[in-house]
């Protein structure tokens, strides 16, 4: 208004008011006063316990917008209600509003708890606000995984390795899912080996192995061997007294041998055979051979 002009009775302190004109005319004033503002600090505190480096933490939104830093220093005016919310990954924890003051170097003096709250609200009265949101690191440890692309690709919980390997951090009880996928014949998978320290020990010989991690630093590795690869023979004999003339074969799922069935084969490959009796014979069993001797008996299945 202008500062000429007098002021008069509050007719009301409502932003919303109504009146009935007269006959002689009103004049009124919309007055208004100017609320002050008031500074926020807001800082950030962490105790480390390693020099992993691996923790984040920061201030993610104040009043619903994204903020992301770590310190807040900003104003409001008076009466603002201003809500601050916190962020932290897994190698990190929240653990509290603190007040705040500067000693007479400029230290920040920690006080009292206010909030285990991560969202703070507050309402700015009078005062300068100066807390601090403190957080915890939470131990991790390394886990170093090796790749051996030999025979196929490694994978952690999930995600297929590089030909280095992988260099992780986790925290004590993180699930650990390694996976091995063979991809190359004649290699054999013979397990994943531990190393901690100086020590070497089997963890499993399934190539998909599940661990929880512990509270120390360690290195995996699979561990692969090549293959030999062997010739199989599988013969049909007849006893030698059998009258007649029998006929019989040998299927391996494709084709029907009336002699022998020979395939060169890796270690540990399944061979899948079924013994057929066409005429004047009947099937007695697969036996081992050798040298020209029939052996032990193995099976009566004729599959």
């Amino acid at each position: 208004h202008n500062n000429d002009v007098s002021i008069g009775n509050l007719i009301s302190d409502a932003a919303e008011y109504t009146f009935t004109m007269t006959e002689g005319g009103l004049s009124i004033i919309a007055e208004y006063e100017q609320k002050p503002y008031i500074g926020i600090e807001i800082e950030s505190k962490i105790d480390l316990v390693t020099e992993n480096g691996v923790y984040e933490y920061r201030f993610d939104t104040i009043n619903g917008e994204a903020y992301g830093d770590d310190y807040i220093s900003n104003e409001y005016i008076e009466g603002t209600r201003v809500t601050v919310s916190t962020y932290t990954n897994k190698f990190c924890e929240f653990v509290g509003w603190y007040s705040a003051s500067y000693d007479n170097s400029g230290e920040t003096i920690i006080g009292e708890l206010i909030s285990t709250d991560p969202d703070y609200t507050f309402e700015l009265v009078s005062d300068k606000v100066h807390v601090i949101a403190y957080y915890r690191e939470i131990p991790s440890y390394v886990l170093q995984v090796f790749n051996d692309t030999m025979g196929g690709d490694t994978y952690l919980n999930g995600e297929k390795l590089s030909d280095n390997g992988a260099y992780e951090y986790f925290i004590e009880g993180d699930t650990v899912i390694l996976r091995y996928e063979m991809l190359n014949d004649g290699v054999g998978f013979n397990g994943w080996y531990l190393t901690v320290g100086n020590a070497n020990s089997l963890l499993s010989t399934d190539a998909e192995y599940t661990f929880t991690m512990g509270a120390e630093d360690a290195s995996i590795r699979p561990s692969l061997r090549q293959l030999m690869r062997v010739g199989f023979t599988a013969y049909i004999m007849f006893e030698s007294d059998i009258t007649g003339y029998p006929e019989a074969v040998i299927s391996d799922g494709y084709n029907d041998l009336e002699d022998t069935y020979f395939a060169e084969i890796y270690e540990g490959d399944t061979v899948s055979l079924t013994a057929k009796a066409k005429s004047a014979c009947e099937f007695l069993g697969w036996y081992t051979y050798d040298d020209g001797s029939v052996g032990t008996l193995i099976s009566t299945d004729k599959d």
